[in-house]
């Protein structure tokens, strides 16, 4: 018997299990429902700070509620923009394509969260506006 323990060699590319290559249909899939929960998170963060329920910054100074303003409007625009991603991943994987119908009702559903502050309303659809015309901008020059 030796002094010293063998050192087991590093295993081998031909023992190593090859990982699972995801379908396409999976990748859909696995974004579409990622999208979904990112959507929802940003969803109850929205109905929290649009409704009044968390209230940090209420009218103290200038800067925050610019702050305010801000948190509200991103997470109504990241709800929007992660809400369209995941329905339409839905829509592709069904063979469908992604309308203006759904998309209108997207457009209502979170503007409808802003409706309490004409600031945060007013940058909303700025935003939800911009978004709209960067991804047609993105899926036209395809």
């Amino acid at each position: 018997m030796s002094k010293y323990k063998k050192i087991p060699e590093k295993e081998t590319v031909e023992k190593q299990k090859p990982k699972k290559i995801l379908s396409t249909d999976e990748l859909i899939i696995k974004s579409g429902i990622t999208s979904f929960y990112l959507a929802s998170i940003f969803f109850v963060i929205s109905i929290l700070f649009n409704s009044g329920i968390v209230t940090i910054f209420m009218n103290q100074n200038l800067y925050l509620d610019i702050v305010d303003i801000s948190i509200k409007t991103i997470s109504i625009i990241l709800f929007f923009l992660f809400l369209s991603v995941a329905v339409g991943n839905v829509e592709e994987i069904n063979g469908k394509i992604f309308g203006w119908k759904k998309l209108t009702i997207l457009i209502i559903i979170s503007l409808i969260q802003s409706i309490r502050n004409g600031w945060v309303f007013l940058f909303s659809s700025l935003g939800i506006i911009i978004l709209i015309l960067y991804l047609w901008l993105l899926q036209e020059s395809r």
